[in-house]
């Protein structure tokens, strides 16, 4: 048990606290240690930062698809160190909006970069002419 004043430990069901000498208002009262604070979630704002911009990049084909994956794979990550203890971590809602908006990432990224490629495809030249020139730069 703790003091309700100034936080020191003292006996169960003590009246009064033998370092500050404050009354305390109910015998079995107990109050957590400073230290013993929550944590914020882990992954949590690196997770949700790489999932939407993943999601904001998704313009870039590949770059907004791995960008949302990795977001998405801390977060799940994270999730399941929550889970073990939640009581442990704050920001778990972090950790959720990263996942949904890395999952909309991936399927916008994915659907994208198949709209790109067959654009490329059908029109030919402009976009596929990136691959050309790394495939004749290779060929030095």
């Amino acid at each position: 048990m703790f003091c309700s004043k100034c936080g020191a430990e003292i006996p169960e069901g003590a009246q009064w606290c033998p370092n500050c000498g404050a009354q305390q208002s109910t015998p079995t009262q107990t109050l957590q240690r400073p230290d013993s604070q929550t944590q914020t979630a882990p992954g949590s704002v690196a997770g949700f930062i790489l999932s939407l911009a993943g999601f904001l990049a998704d313009w870039v084909p590949v770059a907004g698809l791995v960008l949302s994956i990795i977001g998405t794979v801390i977060c799940g990550k994270g999730k399941k160190q929550v889970a073990a203890n939640p009581a442990a971590y704050t920001n778990t809602g972090l950790l959720t909006a990263g996942h949904i908006i890395g999952i909309i990432g991936i399927v916008c990224g994915a659907i994208y970069l198949v709209i790109w490629l067959i654009y490329a495809l059908i029109f030919g030249g402009g976009t596929l002419m990136l691959f050309d020139f790394i495939k004749d730069m290779s060929d030095l």
